[in-house]
């Protein structure tokens, strides 16, 4: 239901990566700030909770953000950079983000 909802507001490559994570692909990207502005729009997102048979649930989110070539030479540190940025952001508690290595 996330994935669905998060798919039909962005115009970028989401993949599943594991259980609850999931990864953002932009490529090309011109400003680093467009990622701030795209976390933001999707803690937009989960304003409204997910109806699923007769249950309700609201959703947080903490976003890591990493970019190539600044904080990683290849995609596996890329994603290691990224990781260990979302796990700043759960630090600050609920629907946040953090770049790296900041």
């Amino acid at each position: 239901a996330l994935s669905s909802r998060f798919k039909t507001a962005i115009k970028e490559e989401l993949i599943r990566f594991s259980g609850d994570e999931f990864v953002i692909l932009m490529s090309d990207l011109q400003d680093s700030s467009y990622a701030e502005r795209l976390a933001t729009r999707l803690f937009g997102l989960l304003d409204s909770p997910f109806e699923i048979e007769e249950d309700s649930f609201k959703l947080n989110c903490c976003i890591g953000i990493s970019f190539f070539p600044e904080h990683a030479t290849n995609s596996i540190e890329l994603i290691k950079h990224a990781n260990a940025a979302m796990y700043e952001a759960k630090k600050t508690g609920q629907n946040s983000y953090h770049v790296y290595p900041g």
